[in-house]
């Protein structure tokens, strides 16, 4: 059985590399938003061991 790739599945390249973009900038921007939220906290409260 021969499987048949569809490099273009929306028609227009740009949706398709869009679209195949998607998860790796949401990854990026949860990252960044972890990143900042992480060092804009109260830094070192006694009872947070996060410093």
């Amino acid at each position: 059985m021969v499987w048949q790739q569809i490099y273009d599945p929306f028609g227009n390249p740009v949706l398709s590399t869009a679209m195949a973009a998607t998860p790796v900038v949401v990854v990026m921007l949860a990252s960044l938003a972890f990143f900042i939220s992480r060092h804009t906290w109260p830094h070192c409260w006694p009872w947070v061991r996060l410093c």
